[in-house]
């Protein structure tokens, strides 16, 4: 039986499953012509329903001719009563004899997943389990019964796919427990459609369901082998399995969301070309496209901004074609638009816009959204020349707020697009105006709508242009801090980000007196993980900040503080299962640290050989985040020129030299990295501090340079290092 789920009604649904509200006979034929009432009355009109028939004022052979009516008004209320009130109606008029029909459990699972409630997708399961449990229901041979038993699997399983809106997400971020669900429902579903005891049989509609499961399980080719099976059935003369537009769109969806773009466009011809040989009448719809114009959206490669133009071109062009209704929408045209920012061409991002807006002044249906303008906005941050992304982005807001104002586009500016204009002044580190600027959006936006008020993020870029910019900007910055700190605003309260971003002002304002207000940071944070605190805890990043407090802003001890720092790090990675662990960034602030300490100038190279040792070290042993790259060694290399004017006899230079090849050596014959510039210029420098400039010195000049030369990296920033440190070379 089913069972009842009342607990969590609303108090006067539970009025009337009592008796404590009125009813009367004619609350069922007033409910009945309530159509889409989407509101709690609905929910109580059945209630009191209940009621009357509990009382034997509705004869039960009415009540079971008009309950699929009262079924569909129920789901159409998508009240999150809605389900309960079902639960209980289905339990007070259970038939003794016979199995409800299997119309009627799939109506009721529909009524629950259209409820909102949380319980749905497991009431949905649990409804589905116990119509699978009537005998009755199984062995029919009704074909209209074995359609709702497949469409109430169908339902289910999407149901899971889709809960807590997650139906496009990557199975990476799905719950594990859902997919899981899903993944049991559709073999108990194969299980079925393959007992040839039963006449239960797959369609379009449960075939359906296994691809969109495919695609979650992140199986295109899966996925694919499945359509192929339903376009061989259709062809044998099956279209009870011919595939529709679902079929093809959730398999160039599965291919387009790993990348398979070869793989989904091929799925979208295959659509066309069936059309075109009257051998389906599918036809390919803005989905289709804007799946793979997503696609090439997520992949950072040269060409992908091309790409989707062209994709953006067959549309347009195809559009045209009687029959075809894939004209661009804003989706399709801001997919573009991101795919320009990421393959780094934000002139033609912006150039896409224009086109949008020429589209729309031509007549057709589409108008750019605030996720276009800020699509752009990303892309300029992208732009080559940093000076020239201001003004760009300030032509860009000028438009969007003149199309607002003068009525030719609903939309208005909200948090996100503010937030893309303050990144676009966080990309330009050298602009002196930058800090100013991103003051003067912060005091627009807390003038504007609610929706556009700032947020968390908001102020994370502000401190982070703030921790960029070539001045002192702690009394700023702690400033934004009480701000965050003191408002109502959930939205906008402090993180990590906010108080990493702030350790960083602290960091770069080189300032001793900053120290102690970063370890009260610091410990703050380190303090929230005891108490059970789940924001604004330490992250890796927090220690590589602090990290470079020690080195930029202790004037004695930086580097010996740094270390500790770091070994606190490392402990926490044998700990903590990984959650925080040194990266080579960690390896590369401490090395910093050694490389600018002036008290032990003798030693330093001794503790920077030991960080290498240590993170080469913590990468065999399986911290990927670790693995050596060229900074790294440049950094090494920063701590030789530092030292070298400090050696003072023959023998200690002849070892510098020895170390400074061996050092060129290792990095050339490392497969994972490769010398630079600043590797050569590096060297090149450190040589030109010792103390003793002989042949032996010159010779090692001389071998740099020809290695810079060999390496291809003998450009500008080289060679002015060659015009100060060796001009004789260039004679040579």
């Amino acid at each position: 039986m089913i069972r009842k789920s009342i607990n969590s009604l609303s108090k006067p649904t539970k009025q009337v499953l009592s008796g404590k509200l009125p009813s009367s006979h004619s609350l069922f034929q007033r409910f009945l012509s309530s159509s889409r009432q989407k509101n709690f009355e609905a929910v109580d009109k059945v209630g009191s329903f209940i009621q009357n028939f509990k009382s034997k004022s509705i004869d039960q052979r009415i009540l079971l001719q008009q309950l699929p009516n009262i079924l569909i008004e129920l789901s159409e209320a998508a009240h999150r009563d809605s389900g309960p009130v079902v639960n209980n109606l289905l339990n007070e008029i259970s038939l003794e004899t016979t199995a409800y029909p299997a119309k009627f459990y799939a109506l009721a699972i529909e009524v629950w997943l259209n409820s909102g409630h949380d319980e749905s997708v497991n009431e949905a399961r649990n409804l589905l389990q116990e119509l699978l449990a009537k005998d009755d229901n199984i062995s029919t041979k009704d074909v209209e019964e074995m359609d709702c038993i497949n469409s109430a699997f169908a339902r289910t399983i999407h149901a899971f796919l889709e809960h807590h809106g997650l139906q496009n997400a990557d199975s990476s971020n799905f719950p594990s427990d859902f997919l899981t669900e899903a993944a049991l429902l559709e073999q108990q579903m194969s299980d079925l459609h393959t007992d040839e005891s039963i006449s239960l049989s797959p369609n379009t509609t449960t075939m359906n369901a296994r691809l969109a499961l495919k695609s979650m399980q992140t199986q295109p080719l899966e996925a694919m082998s499945l359509l192929g099976e339903m376009i061989q059935a259709d062809d044998n003369g099956n279209s009870s399995l011919a595939p529709n537009r679902v079929s093809y769109n959730t398999v160039i969806h599965a291919f387009s969301k790993e990348g398979m773009l070869k793989n989904a466009t091929d799925t979208l011809l295959l659509m066309l070309s069936r059309n075109e040989e009257k051998k389906s009448e599918v036809k390919p719809d803005v989905i289709s496209f804007n799946s793979l114009l997503n696609a090439y959206s997520n992949i950072k490669a040269p060409d992908s901004g091309k790409n989707a133009e062209r994709v953006l071109d067959w549309m347009e062009e195809l559009s045209q074609t009687e029959g075809f209704e894939v004209a661009p929408d804003a989706y399709s045209y801001t997919a573009v638009i991101n795919a320009y920012a990421k393959s780094r061409s934000p002139e033609r991002a912006e150039m896409i816009l224009h086109r949008l807006l020429q589209r729309r002044q031509e007549g057709y249906n589409v108008s750019p959204t605030v996720v276009t303008f800020t699509a752009v906005l990303n892309a300029i941050s992208q732009l080559s020349h940093e000076d020239a992304r201001p003004a760009r982005a300030s032509s860009v807001m000028a438009l969007m707020e003149e199309l607002h104002l003068t009525g030719t586009v609903d939309m208005e500016p909200s948090v996100v697009t503010y937030n893309a204009l303050l990144n676009v002044w966080k990309s330009c580190r050298r602009h002196p105006d930058a800090p100013k600027e991103v003051i003067r959006i912060l005091q627009s936006m807390k003038l504007k709508s609610a929706h556009a008020r700032p947020n968390t993020k908001t102020y994370n870029i502000i401190l982070a242009t703030l921790a960029k910019a070539n001045a002192n900007y702690v009394q700023l910055a702690e400033g934004l801090l009480d701000e965050m700190n003191n408002t109502n605003d959930a939205t906008s309260k402090p993180n990590s980000v906010t108080y990493n971003s702030f350790l960083n002002v602290l960091a770069n304002s080189k300032q001793e007196s900053v120290v102690l207000r970063a370890f009260e940071i610091f410990g703050y944070m380190k303090q929230n993980i005891n108490d059970g605190e789940e924001t604004a805890l330490p992250t890796t990043e927090t220690y590589n900040v602090m990290m470079k407090v020690a080195s930029n802003c202790m004037q004695s001890g930086g580097a010996a503080c740094a270390e500790e720092i770091l070994e606190e790090l490392e402990s926490l990675y044998l700990t903590n299962n990984g959650e925080i662990r040194p990266t080579v960034v960690s390896y590369i602030s401490c090395l910093k640290a050694w490389s600018r300490d002036t008290e032990r100038e003798p030693k330093k190279l001794v503790h920077a050989h030991k960080l290498i040792e240590r993170m080469n070290q913590s990468y065999i042993s399986g911290n990927k985040a670790a693995k050596p790259v060229t900074a790294v060694y440049n950094t090494l290399l920063s701590c030789y020129k530092n030292v070298a004017t400090y050696v003072r006899t023959r023998d200690d230079q002849i070892d510098v030299l020895l170390s400074l090849s061996r050092l060129l050596d290792e990095m050339r014959q490392s497969k994972d990295f490769r010398p630079d510039q600043i590797t050569y210029v590096t060297i090149l420098k450190t040589l030109k501090r010792l103390p003793i400039q002989d042949e032996r010195t010159e010779g090692v000049m001389r071998r740099i340079v020809n290695s810079c030369q060999e390496e291809g990296q003998l450009g500008k920033q080289m060679l002015n290092a060659v015009k100060k440190v060796c001009p004789w070379l260039l004679n040579r």
